[in-house]
């Protein structure tokens, strides 16, 4: 038994010591093929033929895109709007309300909503840097305010519970200025940007962080802005912007770019608010730029008939 012994270990002995080299001359005359698979990705078109700029390319066509614009004059608008999310407990569509929009540089405004059916105005609203006018037919009011307007809080408005049940009491006209007309980036000397890039499966993006001073500390910058810009066709596809405690404001998205005398104009803007819990998608057409508009285009005189409502005036509605 114990030669047997013997003899079984010094064959296994020799067997481990052949077995690296068996495995070694096995893996020396197998194909590559059998030891490994490949596929072949064809990247999407818009990401291989992605433009490379440097930093002060990229601040000049931003800067170009901003000054190609002065005014927007569209005839024929729809607006849908979403109020309210989970976070407010209620959601509300508003679907393909037409109407027509007036833009200038740098404040002036003219947003007229229509009835979808008999094409008379539901709500036309005006403004400038200084005030907001706009006036309600079917409820027969006419509102007066600031230009720049705080969120209405539930506890303190000039206006019924109901009324402040619906989310769209705090839509703004500033809300869509930049949506329309796209602003500079560096837009004073205190801002300063930061460069990053971003990708997709299908498009690459260079990214612009604008950032400002705080009021209170000059040596930390707060983050004010963020600009997408794709780097196939270089225009402009999203912005977000921020607050001063860098909560996110708002998100801007533009697509279907259509070309106007020469110069490209999204024909397609989403915009999301979400402090004030309302979004909106504006589909524009027959869209003019840079047209000369007159001042009388953006006056709205008061009706005689109707109820004065002064948005300034916080008066806590009742219980």
């Amino acid at each position: 038994m114990r030669t047997r012994d013997c003899r079984t270990d010094r064959r296994c002995r020799r067997r481990a010591g052949w077995l690296p080299w068996v495995v070694l001359f096995f893996l020396a005359a197998a194909s590559p093929s059998c030891l490994k698979t490949t596929k072949v990705i064809q990247a999407p078109f818009r990401v291989k033929k992605a433009k490379v700029l440097t930093q002060e390319q990229i601040i000049s066509l931003l800067n170009q895109k901003a000054d190609s614009v002065k005014s927007l004059q569209v005839s024929s608008m729809k607006a849908y709007f979403v109020g309210g999310d989970e976070d407010y407990g209620k959601i509300e569509k508003y679907m393909g309300i037409p109407g027509y929009i007036l833009a200038q540089k740098p404040n002036q405004l003219r947003i007229t909503l229509q009835n979808p059916v008999t094409k008379s105005s539901l709500a036309d609203l005006v403004c400038d840097a200084q005030q907001i006018r706009m006036w309600i037919p079917s409820k027969n009011k006419f509102f007066v305010g600031p230009a720049v307007l705080p969120k209405f809080e539930r506890d303190q408005a000039v206006m019924s519970n109901k009324e402040m049940e619906n989310p769209l009491v705090n839509l703004r006209p500033h809300h869509f200025f930049p949506a329309l007309l796209f602003n500079r980036p560096l837009e004073n000397e205190d801002m300063k940007f930061f460069l990053e890039e971003e990708s997709t499966t299908s498009a690459r993006y260079y990214v612009v962080g604008v950032a400002t001073f705080s009021q209170d500390r000059r040596e930390s910058l707060q983050l004010v802005r963020r600009i997408w810009l794709e780097r196939f066709d270089l225009q402009v596809t999203k912005e977000k912007f921020y607050s001063e405690d860098g909560k996110l404001q708002a998100e801007i998205n533009y697509s279907n770019y259509q070309d106007i005398n020469g110069i490209s104009i999204p024909q397609k803007i989403d915009l999301q608010r979400f402090q004030e819990h309302y979004s909106m998608t504006l589909l524009l057409d027959r869209v003019k730029i840079n047209a000369s508009l007159q001042e009388k285009s953006f006056q709205l005189n008061m009706i005689p008939t109707a109820e004065l409502v002064d948005l300034s005036k916080r008066i806590p509605s009742r219980p």
